[in-house]
């Protein structure tokens, strides 16, 4: 009897050590074996990337991260992802917000004042390098980057070129795209006076500005450069005109080449913005109080 409750303990701390050892699997799955779980759902592409992950551990990623890998188990993680931009939307409050597309999925980018993201070079359909914080609100996953040096364009500045085949008026064109077709474009961020049509008298400044609208770009390839929304209520494709390709934009470009800017500092539009195309609105309302302190064209 004295044997047989030896050999029982025995077997009990064999058992014990073994289990210890690792040799039996369990139903619990660590947090790590979680977290790595999770990112062998992307292609052999990644494969060598999980030394790199282990080195870092489990509140940063080395590489990038597919948008389609992000959910609600990294909330509070840094996640690097790497896609293009559009609806980027800009808030009076300083803050802005866009969405990032890869080839797996999308996620919503939150740039919160406070990082000091440059807004201005946030440009639609353009790839960007993004590091920042897997958050959540109203239940909607994004990337909330901590600071500007956590917004990288990764891609060459490079808009539409379009050939200007009619002046329809002062911030309305005619232009043959690269697809070959001529669409009609209002410029974004303007409003000039309107021309003579329908019975009504030109307003005032209207002629005036129509010319110099016709000196600059008439025949003249320009750069067509697309804010938030596409098109207009009447079908206008809406777009900043640049008459030079920019290679980066900050105020000493702007005021040379983007054609907006030079309509309001010769006083030939006021400046005006709907819905969320408000990129430049800033400066261009800077430069149009310049125009109307020198009383210079429609403001005499």
């Amino acid at each position: 009897m004295k044997f047989s409750r030896i050999a029982t303990i025995t077997l009990l701390v064999i058992l014990l050590a073994v289990s210890n050892s690792g040799c039996f699997f369990t139903d619990t799955i660590s947090d790590t074996s979680e977290y790595y779980a999770e990112l062998s759902i992307v292609d052999s592409s990644t494969e060598s990337s999980h030394a790199e992950q282990e080195a870092v551990g489990n509140d940063e990623f080395a590489a990038d991260t597919k948008t389609s890998m992000i959910g609600e188990n990294m909330l509070g993680q840094s996640v690097k992802i790497r896609g293009v931009l559009s609806e980027i939307k800009r808030f009076d409050s300083g803050h802005a917000s866009a969405i990032l597309t890869d080839n797996s999925s999308s996620i919503t980018v939150y740039f919160h004042r406070d990082s000091n993201t440059d807004l201005i070079m946030l440009i639609t359909d353009h790839e960007y390098l993004i590091s920042g914080i897997v958050d959540s609100y109203k239940g909607e996953l994004q990337v909330l980057p901590k600071t500007s040096s956590d917004v990288q364009l990764v891609s060459n500045i490079k808009f539409e070129a379009a050939e200007v085949v009619k002046v329809v008026d002062g911030d309305t064109i005619h232009a043959r795209t690269s697809d070959g077709e001529i669409e009609t474009i209002r410029m974004i961020g303007v409003d000039t006076p309107e021309l003579a049509k329908d019975g009504k008298q030109a307003e005032f400044y209207a002629e005036e500005a129509h010319a110099f609208t016709e000196s600059i770009l008439m025949n003249q390839t320009v750069y067509l450069e697309q804010d938030h929304d596409d098109h207009d209520q009447y079908g206008r494709t809406l777009r900043y005109i640049w008459l030079n390709q920019p290679q980066t934009i900050n105020e000493k470009t702007i005021r040379a080449d983007l054609f907006s800017a030079l309509l309001l500092s010769e006083g030939c539009a006021n400046f005006v913005h709907y819905n969320d195309d408000r990129k430049y609105k800033e400066l261009l309302t800077e430069i149009e109080s310049e125009a109307q302190s020198k009383v210079l064209g429609m403001w005499k």
